[in-house]
């Protein structure tokens, strides 16, 4: 069984991280779209075992959750599952994180909040702000887009962020556009007629 990792390996070169209280609960989820069975499952092809979830707080590499999602995904045939998962997902989970992010008094001081804070719950990721035109496009970048089922997180990101922005913009809320790292054009269409906007494909990260 993989052990949870709370250090970084290499201080020039982090390994990314993820919380195993986002784990916990993509797991939980993926119980309710697939099986247990077929999660155990998934989770041995990773190393891991539902113990994991039962140790004290701390991490995992981020790759084993994209493992597991890849190998769900392949066994249930759901193409979008990362960001099935997100639209699932209960931002709150990640706590005392979640609070300092939501409880700023507008959308920039909590994109700030958010990116400071983000080794919390993901460390060795990053939220990336630019400007495009008139636009702020907020990414967030994983450095795992090698391993395979990276695109699940991917995808699933887009939905994170766009929860955070309507919470301070309204429900309502439409990006004029997002971007994904692939191009797969099952993922391209999913994604537009759920979020009603244009998807620009083959991008460095999530945005």
């Amino acid at each position: 069984m993989t052990q949870t990792i709370i250090s970084r390996q290499n201080q020039s070169m982090p390994v990314p991280m993820v919380n195993l209280v986002e784990c916990e609960q993509v797991v939980a989820i993926l119980d309710s779209i697939a099986s247990p069975a077929i999660v155990d499952r998934a989770l041995r092809s990773a190393d891991i075992s539902r113990k994991v979830f039962k140790a004290a707080p701390g991490f995992l590499p981020y790759r084993i959750e994209a493992v597991v999602l890849e190998s769900v995904a392949r066994s249930v045939g759901v193409h979008y599952l990362g960001a099935q998962v997100a639209m699932s997902f209960d931002y709150s989970a990640y706590g005392f994180y979640a609070g300092y992010v939501l409880g700023a008094q507008n959308l920039g001081s909590a994109l700030m909040r958010g990116r400071s804070a983000l080794s919390l719950t993901h460390p060795g990721s990053d939220i990336v702000l630019r400007k495009s035109g008139n636009h702020l496009v907020v990414g967030r970048t994983s450095n795992i887009n090698t391993i395979v089922g990276h695109r699940h997180l991917d995808e699933g990101a887009i939905f994170m962020i766009g929860n955070v922005i309507r919470h301070f913009l309204g429900p309502n809320y439409r990006p004029a556009w997002i971007e994904i790292t692939g191009n797969d054009p099952r993922s391209v269409s999913f994604l537009e007629e759920l979020i009603c906007a244009p998807v620009r494909t083959g991008a460095p990260m999530p945005a």
